[in-house]
């Protein structure tokens, strides 16, 4: 369904809006030309400026190949760790979004701005920060004209969340004409990406308007179209993109764990089917196999044995996309009229969607529940399964493992009883099944999918006034915004495998009047009965693989008729997701005005109203379905009782529902994905700021600003101070300076509710459900910044028409309280002592061994899932400088431009904290197990080469990336202890080469006199991206996987 009506619909709406913009009629008027300068209520050019200010106009855009605004971000030197692209390992339900990230300090913490006005949170979070962040995949590209990089903390001037700095997209409102644009991006195995673009404006009399379209698709590219992301597994120490849950899998005995009477005398782990187990040393010792064993066939299929470990492992990458299919559109309309008394009405809207229509990831997702015991979910596979009674025959000799007291384990053939019709609770012998309901027998035809949208409304008006003999400007404006998501996933409800192993696949065990079912309608021998059938676990339900290293293998113990058909599968996995709301309404005003010709000022307020609002579907919902079973979420509704976190789990220790006195808390129905509860808040800010801009001195500039904002409730208020300072020292240098302090208060979603996210856990290999809890306690985010810099202007250098412009900058950042999530990982360890289970840890109730908390006995892998809170985090203090350049001059009757843009970072350090109580160094590392870091890069630096001769204008660029440390642990232990001391240490250098021809039509022709063909190729010599221990061998923060992009385009100007 999607989020706005019918998809078709909505587009000839747009369009319509679109043309009836270009059909609108009035008067002519001439337009008003100023200076917008970020950073400053006080107009003033860039070179002017006492603060960073980078500026990229549309011919620099269309320079370099016109690229995408998120290509363009992740090119930028002071940006470090910008999500964008969709691997889902990294994107985290982030499929279609895009965002800023500003010297490493998080995508939350950088304004952005369309034209200078807050813009609304994307609907989901970063998961492993719950930080939310503006979508700059909204941002209408066509309608470009400049893109202003604030390298500098603002909240003096623009309030919170403007710590590390701000990016304002301006648009081309002045445009005028009519301008067509379209461009095709060739991907080695994609069908490439598409975009056009659409900008129209006209001058009636006294106003103006400009209305954009844009319309954008991306082409899938699967895992499997490069050969580098899926190597054996082990390949340079790389254990990541392997699971140990996989489908085919092991089988325990169940009577091992409950007696005839279906009570659990005792619960497994992953100790019950491992040959070996890691000590802390990484050494490994034997332990005692108990009546376990592995589908014969594991290994032919998956491919792989888990390392020193008895377990079967699959690869799970396999199925998923390095690009995900997206279809995006844009349209953005703006109006402005003059009056006669110079006030200018500003009217804008925006609207932007985006639909990723299938999202591929793994056949299923890993169970919550290494073992499930419970009667209602357990995986029992009982003597009567017809998959059992073929596995036996093909391999009459197979065996359990020793039993504990070193007997020879029974035949597996013997389990099997065909003639055994009893219900469960009798004694009919079972297994226990270890694994996933899919794996290497490829995925079910349901995907999941996302889909995002944001609308924008403005309206400003500005103009000039006298007040008391004072001639003072004025702006205000008010706007709102809002953008909804909606995400789905597939997964397998816990109950209903449970249901399927039995035989009542498609029918469940109770009948459409909530009776149980009879023994007879369960699916007979033949796995074929009125209504019902059977999941078959076993690998003779798989006729060929789907894995990179055994796809060619024929499965000989294959049987038609025993296949899991795409309808039971679609039966037992349900849609899971969430429908998510967030909005903004901002009103603000500014006066400025001057006391004399060297001062000027500025005072202003505004309002802003934040709502975000969370709505699970039903079957996901904690306030409706907390539990596993069908049976204990009928109870938990007609009990009347509600959710608590901190309640009693649905079920005790031997299955039975919470007593009528406690509350409930559960993960919900499904087997790995965990429920969420909704969630609907509101919260108002006031701020009120002035500026005051000195000249003491016709070459010393000074700018003094101070904003008051008030969060009301427990976040409360703060005042901010900034000082600027601009000298020019001579005809060619200027030494400028600036210091201040930012904040951020926390955003709605940290303050409350709960979400679940799918992460890496270190202490299983393998990934785990982590629950995050918001806290309405969280203290804004603050910080201290500074920065110091020269800028040398030379003119006739070399010859009398050269120009080389220079900058170096120093900044510094000391940040405070930064909301942060609990490093799940450290909880994990911290709970443990070599390995088992610590009862008096400060953090024993967060960490879960199956349905229940950990208890004394469970060992670090029964790890199910593990509860975190958001927190203010330990302080980071980061330093560094930036470094630009240009030289310009005439060769050969053309214009030659040289420029580097250099970015190094000098340090980042990160404070001690509960849960790290040293401390540690982030510059250089991918920091892959710090969920609030992202991969901090010493250096990053671009050189250009633009050459413009008449109508030609080349232009190279290099892109250099600097090396940094890899991930060196896995299940808390040094890779050097099972790999040895020769692996490789760091995710290496890259450079990478662009090149950029531009045609300009003049010559051809009068009426093509602005219109241009282009061609651009990005990373020229085809460079595979460096090696980095990730579940895809990449680092997609800072790196891509396309390989050498060839991109073809052509704008005309009617």
């Amino acid at each position: 369904m999607k989020i706005m009506g019918d998809l078709i619909f909505r587009k000839s709406v747009l369009l319509g809006a679109f043309a009836l913009g270009m059909s609108l009629s009035s008067v002519h008027a001439q337009g008003v030309d100023e200076v917008i300068v970020t950073g400053s209520y006080i107009n003033q050019s860039a070179e002017d400026a006492p603060v960073p200010v980078d500026v990229i106009n549309s011919e620099d855009l269309f320079n370099i190949g016109n690229p995408s605004v998120v290509e363009l971000v992740k090119t930028l030197g002071v940006s470090s760790g910008v999500d964008g692209e969709t691997n889902q390992f990294q994107s985290n339900g982030l499929e279609g979004t895009a965002n800023v990230n500003l010297r490493g300090l998080g995508a939350g913490r950088n304004l952005v701005l369309p034209n200078g006005r807050r813009n609304v949170w994307s609907p989901y979070a970063i998961s492993e920060q719950s930080q939310l962040f503006v979508d700059i995949n909204m941002i209408p590209a066509v309608a470009l004209g400049r893109v202003e990089l604030l390298k500098d903390g603002a909240a003096a001037t623009y309030g919170s969340d403007a710590i590390s700095g701000m990016v304002n997209f301006i648009t081309r409102n002045d445009f005028e004409g009519f301008e067509a644009a379209v461009s095709h991006k060739a991907i080695d195995g994609s069908d490439g990406d598409q975009d056009l673009g659409l900008i129209w404006g006209h001058d009636f009399g006294n106003t103006h308007i400009m209305s954009s379209f844009g319309y954008s698709t991306r082409s899938q590219l699967k895992v499997t179209d490069r050969d580098w992301t899926i190597n054996p597994r082990g390949t340079d120490a790389n254990l990541r993109g392997y699971s140990s849950s996989p489908n085919p899998g092991a089988f325990l005995s169940a009577a091992d764990f409950r007696d005839s009477s279906q009570i659990r005398t005792r619960t497994p782990s992953q100790a019950d089917i491992r040959l070996f187990n890691h000590d802390n040393d990484g050494a490994t010792s034997e332990v005692t196999p108990v009546n376990a064993f592995l589908d014969p066939r594991c290994t032919d299929i998956s491919g792989s044995f888990a390392q020193n470990d008895g377990r079967c492992t699959y690869n799970y990458t396999y199925f998923d996309n390095l690009i995900e299919e997206e279809e995006r559109t844009n349209i953005f309309t703006t109006l402005t009229h003059d009056f006669a008394d110079d006030t200018q009405l500003t009217l804008e809207f925006l609207y932007g969607e985006n639909e990723t229509p299938e999202w591929h990831t793994s056949p299923s997702y890993p169970q919550q529940l290494d073992f499930d015991t419970r009667y209602d979910t357990g995986r029992y596979v009982y003597a009567w399964h017809p998959g059992l009674a073929k596995l036996g025959a093909d391999h009459p000799t197979l065996r359990f493992g020793d039993d504990t007291g070193g007997n020879a384990g029974a035949l597996v053939s013997s389990i099997a009883d065909e003639d055994c019709t009893a219900s469960p609770a009798d004694d009919c012998r079972s297994l226990l099944f270890y694994g996933r309901p899919l794996g290497a027998s490829g995925p079910a035809e349901k995907r999941g999918s996302r889909e995002n949208e944001t609308i924008r409304l403005a309206v400003g008006l500005e103009g000039n006034t006298d007040l008391l003999g004072n001639n003072l400007d004025y702006t205000t404006s008010l706007l709102w915004t809002q953008a909804d998501g909606q995400n789905t996933s597939y997964d397998a409800v816990s109950e209903r495998w449970s249901e399927a192993l039995e035989g009542y696949g498609l029918c469940g065990r109770l009948d459409a009047n909530g009776t149980t079912r009879p023994v007879s309608d369960r699916a007979d021998q033949t796995g074929a009965s009125a209504g019902c059938a059977f999941f078959n676990p076993f690998s003779n339900a798989i006729e060929k693989p789907q894995q990179k290293y055994t796809s060619n293998y024929v499965n000989p113990d294959y049987e038609e008729g025993l296949e899991n058909s795409q309808e039971l599968y679609e039966w037992m996995s349900v849609a899971v997701g969430s429908n998510v709301e967030s909005s903004l309404v901002v009103w603000d005003g500014v006066i400025t005005g001057e006391l004399d010709a060297n001062t000027g000022w500025a005072l202003g307020g505004q309002y802003r109203e934040e709502t975000y609002k969370t709505s699970p579907y039903a079957i996901s919902n904690l306030h409706v379905n907390p539990c596993a079973s069908v049976a204990e979420n009928i109870e938990f509704r007609d009990s009347g009782r509600t959710y608590n976190p901190n309640g009693k789990n649905c079920a005790g220790e031997d299955g039975d529902i919470a007593t009528a006195a406690d509350n409930y808390v559960g993960s919900g129905p499904f087997t790995f994905l965990a429920g969420a509860t909704p969630f609907d808040d509101s919260q108002d800010i006031i701020a009120l700021f002035g500026k005051l801009a000195l000249a003491p001195h016709e070459d010393l500039d000074i700018q003094l600003s101070a904003r008051y904002e008030d969060y009301g409730g427990k976040v409360g208020d703060t005042v901010d101070p900034k000082i600027a300072v601009r000298w020019q020292a001579n005809d060619n240098i200027v030494v400028r300076s600036s210091a201040s302090t930012t904040f951020r208060g926390p955003t709605l979603n940290q303050l409350g509710g709960r979400g679940t996210t799918l992460s890496f856990l270190n202490a299983v290999g393998t990934f785990k459900a982590i629950d995050t809890i918001g806290n309405p306690n969280l203290k804004p985010e603050t910080a201290k910044t500074f920065n110091a810099g020269v800028l040398f202007n030379f003119d006739g250098l070399l010859t009398g028409s050269d120009n080389l412009n220079l900058s170096v900058d120093y900044w510094s950042f000391d940040f405070e309280d930064p909301i942060i999530k609990e490093n799940f990982n450290a909880i994990a360890s911290a709970s443990f002592t070599s390995r088992a289970f610590n009862a008096d840890s400060a953090y024993a109730d967060r960490v879960f061994c199956g349905a229940n908390l950990c208890s004394e006995g469970d060992s670090i892998g029964s790890i199910s899932r593990i509860t975190t809170n958001l927190i203010n985090g330990p302080d980071i203090e980061t330093d560094g400088f930036d470094i630009a350049a240009n030289y310009g001059r005439e060769v050969f009757n053309g214009d030659l431009d040289v420029s580097l843009q250099w970015t190094v970072i000098n340090s980042y350090d990160v404070g001690a904290s509960a849960l790290n109580s040293t401390g540690f160094d982030a510059k250089g590392r991918i920091n892959d197990t710090v969920s609030f870091l992202r991969p901090i890069v010493e250096n990053k630096a671009a050189l250009g080469v633009k050459y413009t001769q008449d109508v030609h204008t080349f232009n190279f660029v290099s892109n250099y990336t600097d090396s940094y440390s890899d991930a060196d642990s896995i299940v808390g232990i040094p890779l050097t202890a099972i790999f040895g001391s020769n692996i490789r240490k760091e995710v290496e250098e890259q450079l990478t080469f662009d090149l950029h021809y531009n045609l300009s039509l003049e010559n051809f022709g009068d009426d093509l006199e602005e219109s241009a063909l282009w061609v651009s190729i990005y990373n020229a010599t085809d460079e595979d991206p460096p090696f980095a221990r990730l579940d895809l061998n990449y680092d997609p923060y800072t790196h891509n996987p396309f390989g050498r992009i060839i991109k073809v385009g052509v704008r005309h100007r009617f």
